[in-house]
């Protein structure tokens, strides 16, 4: 097992020249330089600061946008695979100790799971962050 690093993945991904860099899945592409003061998620990243987050984003391009931007700032993200079937996800969620979950646009939320903080990660809505 690697040493825990203190860099997160935005930090190491953005503390390089992000000119000619993407992101790519079979939904299309995102510059990396268009991310670099914007955020995909439909709550500030202040909201997720310290929390336990269920990513059960069932595409892999929201799956990877959140992971980029809440890494370092969220106390514990669980990664929730999209074949886990919805009945599931709750036992998933209470084992995490999950306060947020996140979804993507395309998402339904689990009926089941109305205690936890809902937000979205979405490609198409990239937001200037708060301050820029």
């Amino acid at each position: 097992m690697q040493a825990k690093s203190d860099t997160s993945l935005w930090d190491h991904v953005f503390s390089r020249d992000t000119t000619g860099r993407s992101i790519s899945d079979s939904g299309g592409t995102i510059q990396l330089a268009e991310l670099a003061r914007a955020s995909t998620l439909s709550m500030p990243l202040a909201a997720f600061r310290g929390r336990s987050v269920l990513l059960a984003a069932r595409d892999q391009m929201p799956a990877a946008l959140a992971l980029l931007e809440l890494d370092g700032i969220a106390a514990r993200i669980t990664l929730c695979p999209p074949d886990v079937p919805d009945e599931h996800v709750e036992a998933v969620a209470a084992e995490a100790g999950a306060e947020m979950m996140i979804i993507g646009p395309a998402d339904q939320p689990c009926s089941n799971l109305e205690h936890l903080t809902l937000a979205t990660a979405d490609r198409a809505q990239i937001l200037p962050l708060a301050g820029d």
